[in-house]
């Protein structure tokens, strides 16, 4: 077996979910930007990471209201998603042409998107630099998911949400199988 060297060495790591970060900014405005470089970090301290580039608008307005929805669609926002990640907030009001709807959250400024699979609230922490992004760690406040999703009490049934995944550029896929292991549990 032979391998290539990849110049994009993240796309070994796709498909990865994709998320709509909310932001505001102290006069209220509210932006939305697509993001699939977003992780879990922890459990006993809920706390979720997200890489945004230094020059957007949404890292500026996490500048102004450290706080922060992400917000997860599944595949019918395919188009929501691709106008959110290639239209720049700072020229457009995103509210006005993304076809969203957006309902106040419960312990953040920024709102959660109704149209998601689910979403958390979230609280930014620290921020770290890495060359020409910022890893902005957040402590996770509040995670909700739609209740029709859930099969035996906290877990998302994965082929019914249709989560949106990246593959590359304006590639997307979603789940459509799962596979278990063959061997047995101890």
């Amino acid at each position: 077996m032979t391998f290539s060297e990849l110049s994009n060495f993240y796309q070994i790591l796709h498909p990865r979910p994709v998320v709509l970060v909310v932001t505001c900014g102290r006069d209220g405005r509210v932006n939305v930007m697509a993001a699939s470089w977003v992780t879990p970090i922890a459990e006993d301290e809920p706390t979720i990471g997200v890489a945004i580039s230094r020059d957007t608008y949404t890292r500026k307005l996490l500048d102004e209201v450290p706080e922060l929805t992400i917000n997860v669609p599944s595949v019918d926002l395919v188009d929501e998603v691709w106008k959110a990640g290639t239209v720049s907030g700072r020229d457009v009001d995103k509210t006005k042409i993304l076809k969203l709807r957006f309902s106040s959250s419960e312990k953040v400024k920024p709102p959660h998107i109704e149209d998601c699979v689910g979403y958390i609230e979230a609280k930014v922490r620290q921020i770290i630099p890495v060359a020409e992004v910022d890893f902005v760690i957040c402590d996770v406040l509040l995670a909700k998911v739609r209740s029709d999703l859930l099969y035996k009490g906290q877990n998302v049934d994965h082929r019914k949400a249709r989560i949106l995944l990246h593959v590359a550029g304006r590639a997307f896929s979603y789940i459509r199988d799962i596979v278990y292991p063959k061997v047995s549990e101890r």
